[in-house]
């Protein structure tokens, strides 16, 4: 079941889901709060509908009462203001009467048909005119007062008054408030429904969201969460995507009104909900991998920023606050100047240059020997400093420093002449074992054809071969640790996959441990895991400490080979419990020719982990021991392809 809620197909139709009654509650929550703005709950749909008309037509009473207006003051032709009043009536599916103050009909175009909604209501319009006579003449009523202006210009003010019935035969169909009463209608008639719909959708959306959340990042029967392709671009870009979907929305809701407008609004409102819960869903999935900061471009801009701030500060700190304080001096000395004689400015101002020109030498030259000094902690010890650019108070500081670089220079080379000496040693008296070494073995293999039948003979040759392979392999490890010490093992790195490696490895050695009592077991990541190694020196290495494990470990426990990533390198470690007492530390086991118990005899020269150790080091990576106890671990680190 578990494994069945975390496959992909069921995560893809739990997102469609969620999406889809996502928008179905949001516009059931967005159909009811229409409806009880309406009282529709209360009301037939016969009110409603009249509400909603003359919502929308209580603008145009006062656009017919203006065009009169306007038709009138302007002395135009009654005709013509007949016209241009019956045009926008038959435009709208209206008629009109428009009365004076004194209820007086001024015009009229009511149909002998009963209209279906009504709507009275008072109109006031101004005129202002700079010459007095100006409406005058009205016959409707009209009042004049007279004002003055900013400018103290008397202006006459006239208000005229009207009453406008306006009378509506239907919804004209070019007109917003068609697609208002289309919306109202089908949300009326489902007004009931609508209830059970936001309740149902809105458990169902909870229970998906919990789903969608609670198995974001997880696969299979693991509960180890592991990102997916979309969880590895920048967690930016699907958030900017978001973000910008959400005003989209808002313009075209804010200018959607007709119904096909708001048929493509409920449309393309499944956009921001996916997107939100695409958001979501990969957020989880980072922190719970706790990859957010490194999938992030903010934080590695910010990081990137904040490496090249302390960079800067680091090559010119001291510039700037010799230039700031030497600021305030002069600001100081410029405020004392005004205060004392003039003739104290051009002194003031000829030391402040000659100061300010000296503490800015010193400053760059401070800046030159901390540089100087990186340089030589970095390992680069013939640099040397440039003594005739410092100032003289500095300059016993950089002799101080080249004595430093010689003195470390001259004894890291005896330190390296120390080293191939005893590498040289080595190498030649393993050379000069191998010889009489081979004569020996060869021998020994003809007296082991020979057939003898003394017992005690025969017990003795058993003893010679073991003891001549036992040197044989000391020899042969002396050599290769000469060699890897001397950096004559030069290595061929390329790109490595790890799992395949190891599990070759233990394809290996899962006979020989079995046969020992060791149960292995494989803990290795589930994507594909690349190291910069070469993989002869890497067998040797893992074949060394497989080895190990084979001979020193305590039979009926496990020997746990596992592999885990960071940023940049890999780690390959291997445990197992020790057969016998530990009675060394770490330190001391990473040393040539020290084993892990005093008295082992039998078998080992207390080479492998040195040897080990310094091929890890030839692939530009290096080799640790911990020691608990009876438990043993090494922990292999290498470059990350």
């Amino acid at each position: 079941m578990k494994k069945l809620m975390r496959h992909t197909v069921t995560k893809t139709v739990s997102f469609v889901l969620a999406t889809l009654f996502f928008c179905l509650t949001v516009f059931s929550v967005f159909g009811i709060s229409l409806l009880l703005d309406r009282s529709a709950y209360q009301k037939s749909f016969e009110e409603v509908e009249a509400e909603i008309w003359q919502d929308g037509f209580s603008y145009l009473a006062r656009s017919l009462a203006a065009t009169f207006h306007d038709g009138n003051r302007d002395n135009v032709s009654v005709l013509a203001i007949y016209d241009s009043l019956n045009t926008l009536c038959e435009e709208t599916e209206t008629a009109v009467v428009i009365r004076n103050e004194r209820e007086l009909i001024r015009f009229s175009n009511a149909k002998t048909v009963s209209p279906r909604f009504q709507l009275k209501q008072t109109v006031t319009l101004t005129d202002r005119s700079y010459y007095p006579s100006y409406g005058g003449g009205y016959s409707d009523g009209s009042a004049t007062r007279q004002e003055l202006t900013s400018n103290n210009t008397e202006v006459q003010v006239t208000e005229t008054t009207y009453l406008v019935t306006l009378y509506g035969y239907g919804f004209p169909t070019d007109h917003p408030t068609y697609a208002t009463r289309t919306v109202f209608s089908l949300l009326y008639a489902v007004r009931s429904l609508l209830i059970y719909v936001f309740f149902g959708s809105l458990i169902l959306l909870v229970l998906l969201t919990v789903h969608l959340f609670a198995v974001a990042g997880k696969h299979g029967d693991s509960d180890e969460p592991s990102p997916d392709w979309i969880d590895r671009i920048p967690f930016e870009i699907p958030l900017f995507l978001l973000l910008l979907s959400v005003p989209c929305w808002l313009l075209l809701a804010d200018w959607a009104s007709y119904l096909s407008e708001l048929v493509l609004l409920l449309a393309l409102t499944l956009v921001p909900v996916a997107l939100f819960y695409l958001c979501g869903m990969t957020l989880a999935t980072r922190l719970r991998c706790g990859i957010l900061k490194e999938t992030s471009l903010l934080y590695r801009g910010g990081r990137w920023l904040r490496r090249a701030f302390r960079a800067l500060l680091s090559h010119v700190r001291l510039v700037p606050l010799v230039a700031v304080g030497l600021g305030v001096v002069a600001v100081l000395d410029l405020l004392l100047v005004l205060v004392l004689e003039k003739m104290f400015l051009l002194v003031a101002l000829a030391e402040g240059l000659a100061l300010s020109a000296l503490l800015i030498w010193y400053a760059a030259s401070l800046c030159r020997l901390q540089k100087d000094l990186k340089k030589l902690a970095d390992g680069r010890l013939e640099h040397r400093v440039e003594l005739n650019s410092l100032p003289a108070g500095l300059r016993f500081l950089g002799e101080a420093v080249n004595r430093s670089a010689e003195g470390l220079e001259l004894a890291v080379e005896e330190k390296m002449k120390s080293e191939r000496f005893k590498t040289e040693l080595i190498t030649n008296v393993s050379h000069d074992l191998k010889t009489p070494l081979t004569s020996i073995v060869s021998f020994v293999d003809l007296m082991k054809k020979e057939k003898t039948r003394s017992k005690k003979m025969q017990e003795y040759i058993e003893v010679l071969d073991r003891q001549t392979a036992k040197l044989k392999k000391l020899t042969e490890d002396l050599v290769e640790s000469a060699k890897a010490t001397s950096g004559a093992i030069r290595a061929q790195s390329e790109p490595l996959e790890v799992n395949i490696f190891l599990e070759q490895m233990l394809g290996e050695y899962k006979g020989l441990l079995e046969d020992k009592g060791i149960t292995p077991v494989l803990d290795l990541p589930k994507e594909e895991l690349y190291v910069l190694a070469d993989g002869k020196l890497l067998w040797r290495i893992a074949d060394n400490l497989m080895g190990n494990i084979a001979k020193y470990a305590l039979p009926g426990t496990r020997a746990f080979i596992a592999a885990r990533a960071t940023e940049r390198q890999v780690e390959l470690s291997f445990r197992n419990v020790s057969a016998a007492p530990l009675e060394r530390s770490a330190e001391e086991l990473m040393e040539r020719f020290v084993r892990g118990d005093v008295s082992r005899h039998s078998e080992g020269s207390g080479l492998g982990l040195a040897i080990a150790r310094s091929l890890a080091q030839v692939q530009k990576g290096d080799m640790e021991i911990r020691v608990e106890a009876d438990l043993f671990k090494a922990i292999l680190t290498l470059p990350r392809a």
